[in-house]
Formats: C-alpha cells, sequence, structure tokens
C-alpha cells in the first residue's frame, strides 16, 4: 500500500507532499490552485481526498484530490 508524508509550510507552496517507503521519496509537484496561506492541519482521507484547515485566512478549509499521481484540482471552497 502507498504511504505519503504531507507537510504544511509557512512559505509557499505552503504544502509538501512526499512518497514515503522507507523514508522521504520523491516531491510531488505542487498543486494547480495553492493554498491561500499557511497551513495549520492537514488529513488524509481514504485514497482519494487530502484536506488542509488554513488557520490564518479565508476560506479557512481546502480540499483536494489526491492519488498516486499526486495533488489533483481543489474543490471549491465552502459556503460559510
Amino acid at each position: 500500500m502507498p504511504r505519503y508524508v504531507a507537510l504544511g509550510t509557512s512559505v509557499s507552496p505552503y504544502l509538501d507532499v512526499y512518497d514515503w517507503s522507507s523514508g522521504f521519496g520523491s516531491r510531488f509537484s505542487n498543486p494547480s490552485t495553492l493554498p491561500p496561506n499557511a497551513i495549520g492541519d492537514i488529513r488524509f482521507w481514504g485514497k482519494s481526498f487530502l484536506g488542509m484547515s488554513i488557520q490564518t485566512t479565508s476560506p479557512y478549509v481546502a480540499i483536494y484530490s489526491f492519488s498516486s499521481s499526486g495533488i489533483g484540482s481543489k474543490f471549491s471552497d465552502p459556503s460559510t
């Protein structure tokens, strides 16, 4: 089963995701739409979603599709 490490950072691109087998592997490319600010928390949901709470600016939450190919499209911001 593939494993990944996701790191939130305080500088752009604010998100680093790496393949993890027996240590840090290749870094995935940046998403086409970057998170707007520093990331406070990151979660993987199942195998196909990567969610982040952005603590300092709206929309505060960002959800991206994710696969072994890398970070996909950002879903629309929540209405509230």
